[in-house]
C-alpha cells in the first residue's frame, strides 16, 4: 500500500509538515519501507508516521519492545511489569486484576517525568489508542533512563515489522 499526502494529514503530522511539505516528501505515495529509508526526514518523524499505519498490535509490541530497551539495566520490578503488559495487551494472557495488581507494583517504584526517549514507544502506544499501556511503557522508558532516543535500532525494528508484513500480505492476495 502507498502511502498518499491526504492519508499522511489525515493523520495530523506536527505543523511543521504542511501539506505542500508532505506532497514533496511523498510525491504520488511511498509504501511503509520507502518512508523509513527517506533519509531527509529525521528518524523521529520517520518513526511517527510509520507508526500511524502499522496495526495496533504491531504498535502495542513496538512498544513493549522499546521499552524492554530501555530497561537496559534488567530492574526486575520494570521487567515484570513489561511482561505483564505483553500478556495483557499482546498476547490476552493476563487478566485486568493480574495486571493492575503488577503495575501498581511498579508505579511505587517510580512515577519518573517523561523524557525524547520514550517518544517512539509513546506514539505506537498511543496510536494503539490504549493510554494505559501508552503511559506504562513510556515510564517504564523513563525510569530505566533511556535520555538518548535510539533512532537507528527503532528504523530497523520498523523495517523488519514492515517486511513480515508485507510478506503476510502478499501470500493472502495470491
Amino acid at each position: 500500500m502507498k502511502i498518499t499526502t491526504e492519508m499522511m494529514m489525515a493523520k495530523k503530522p506536527c505543523p511543521e509538515y504542511t501539506e505542500e511539505k508532505v506532497s514533496a516528501i511523498l510525491g504520488d505515495g511511498k509504501t511503509l519501507a520507502e518512508i523509513l529509508e527517506l533519509k531527509e526526514v529525521p528518524a523521529k518523524d520517520r518513526v511517527w508516521a510509520v507508526v500511524q499505519f502499522l496495526p495496533k498490535i504491531e504498535n502495542k509490541k513496538f512498544a513493549i519492545w522499546f521499552a524492554r530497551r530501555a530497561n537496559r539495566n534488567n530492574i526486575t520490578k520494570i521487567t515484570r511489569c513489561l511482561d505483564a503488559l505483553e500478556e495483557f495487551y499482546v498476547f490476552g494472557t493476563l487478566t485486568k486484576k493480574e495486571m493492575d495488581v503488577c503495575r501498581a507494583e511498579y508505579c511505587a517504584v517510580d512515577w519518573a517525568t517523561y523524557s525524547a526517549a520514550y517518544q517512539a514507544a509513546y506514539y505506537a502506544a498511543d496510536y494503539a489508542a490504549d493510554y494505559a499501556l501508552c503511559q506504562a511503557v513510556c515510564r517504564a522508558a523513563d525510569y530505566a533512563s533511556c535520555r538518548a532516543a535510539d533512532w537507528a535500532t527503532q528504523i530497523e525494528y520498523l523495517k523488519e515489522v514492515v517486511k513480515r508484513l508485507s510478506t503476510s500480505q502478499n501470500k493472502v492476495s495470491k
